[in-house]
C-alpha cells in the first residue's frame, strides 16, 4: 500500500497546524516515497503462525527486524532499481492480525517516469515463492494533498 505524503505529514502534527511546520514536514518526508507491506498467514503475524520452534522464530525475528533491505526490490520498467533507504519493522506481539512493514525508497523522479514500478519480494521461507506487485506510478505523481486547518 502506497502511502502519500501528506498522510505521514498528518500523523507527524499532533495538532500543531502551522503552515511552516506543514510545509517543513512535507519537505521532509516528499524526499521519499513510502509503502507498507502486509504479510499474514491464518489472518495473524507471521510470527505467531509460522515459526515450529524457537530456531525459527530467531531466524524470523533477524529477517523481519534486519534483512528486509535483501528481500525487496523495487524497479521500474526500464530495469532501473530504487535502493530502499530504510524500512521499519513495528513488533506488534500479537496484537494485530498482519504483519506490516513500512519501506522507505528515494523519490527519484528520473526513475517514476514509467507507467508501473514493480515491488519484488523474495520467498522468505515461508514458502510463498517470489511475490511480484505493480504498482502505477501516477498514485506517487498525482498524490492527494490535504488541506490542514489551523
Amino acid at each position: 500500500m502506497y502511502k502519500p505524503t501528506d498522510l505521514l505529514v498528518s500523523k507527524d502534527l499532533k495538532g500543531n497546524n502551522k503552515d511552516e511546520d506543514i510545509e517543513g514536514l512535507r519537505t521532509r518526508y516528499n524526499k521519499y516515497i513510502y509503502f507498507n507491506l502486509s504479510m499474514s498467514h491464518n489472518n495473524q503475524e507471521l510470527l505467531n503462525t509460522l515459526p515450529k520452534d524457537r530456531h525459527e522464530f530467531g531466524q524470523m525475528v533477524q529477517q523481519l527486524a534486519f534483512g528486509m533491505r535483501d528481500d525487496l526490490y523495487l524497479y521500474n520498467k526500464q530495469k532501473d532499481t530504487l535502493v530502499m533507504t530504510d524500512f521499519v519493522y513495528p513488533r506488534m506481539y500479537g496484537m494485530s492480525n498482519a504483519t506490516t512493514i513500512m519501506l522507505v525508497y528515494p523519490r527519484d523522479e528520473e526513475k517514476l517516469t514509467s507507467e508501473f514500478l514493480y515491488l519484488t519480494l523474495r520467498d522468505l521461507g515461508i514458502g510463498t515463492g517470489e511475490v511480484k506487485f505493480k504498482i502505477p506510478t501516477h498514485i506517487i505523481q498525482e498524490e492527494p494533498i490535504l488541506t490542514f486547518k489551523n
